[in-house]
């Protein structure tokens, strides 16, 4: 074999493997999360990384009775708890509670006792809470989690 061909064989070795080993620097110590490659700079996080995950606290709030959307005379006797991120979110939301007290007051009259009743009653109640408290702002930033504490429907 010709020195050139040497040469030139070994050089083509040498950068193939320099090549594969930086993909594989990429692959495995890149970033973790990258934005999808569709040529958007500006892409958003998802929604669920705006909000802290994790409850450090939580702001009990006074028992609501009130009636329920039904035909007939029923009212709910309940509790409702909500889980901040800490003691500073806690206070923050605690000046907020005429307005979380107005939308969950509105949201517990707009549902029957219908859709309140059976295993998932407490689960369908929290999630419309939450949706509820997602409208308003500020209050929206600092619940992470509703809990429905008690609940008793005549």
């Amino acid at each position: 074999m010709s020195r050139g061909l040497l040469i030139a064989l070994i050089s083509a070795v040498l950068v193939l493997a320099l090549g594969v080993a930086g993909i594989a620097a990429y692959l495995f110590l890149g970033p973790k999360d990258a934005p999808a490659a569709t040529g958007d700079s500006h892409a958003e996080a998802p929604a669920e990384t705006k909000k802290a995950t994790k409850v450090g606290a939580s702001l009990e709030l006074k028992k609501f009775v009130t009636n329920l959307a039904d035909s007939n005379t029923r009212y709910i006797d309940v509790t409702v708890a909500l889980g901040v991120a800490d003691e500073a979110a806690k206070e923050e939301l605690n000046e907020m509670t005429p307005q979380v007290r107005d939308v969950i007051v509105k949201t517990i009259r707009s549902m029957s006792s219908a859709d309140l009743t059976g295993p998932q009653g407490m689960d369908k109640l929290s999630e419309a809470i939450t949706t509820g408290l997602e409208a308003v702002e500020g209050v929206n930033e600092l619940v992470l989690k509703v809990y429905v504490t008690d609940m008793v429907i005549q």
